[in-house]
């Protein structure tokens, strides 16, 4: 992956084809995680589906919310739906 923005309250990531993959941003009411896997297939949000804000955002509005410690799982979800769309290549 590859680091296109890293700036206080921006962080964005790419794959190694160009596409997007993830953006956090500090917004006014909460936190958003931005995730263009999310957008093309919904399914992957899982118990974070109530979070969500549009198409492609999960969002937290408190930083002691439970459902953070699924993060990274929703991450590895995005990962794996990015290599098996061949928008990660494998090494």
């Amino acid at each position: 992956m590859r680091v296109t923005i890293d700036e206080h309250g921006y962080y964005r990531l790419y794959t190694p084809t160009g596409r997007p993959f993830i953006a956090v941003a500090i917004q006014k009411k909460h936190v958003g995680i931005y995730s263009m896997p999310l957008y093309e297939v919904p399914q992957l949000a899982g118990v974070l589906e109530n979070l969500r804000i549009g198409k492609s955002c999960i969002g937290f509005r408190t930083e002691d919310d439970p459902l953070l410690v699924e993060v990274p799982e929703y991450f590895e979800r995005c990962f794996q739906h990015c290599l098996s769309n061949d928008q990660v290549p494998m090494q």
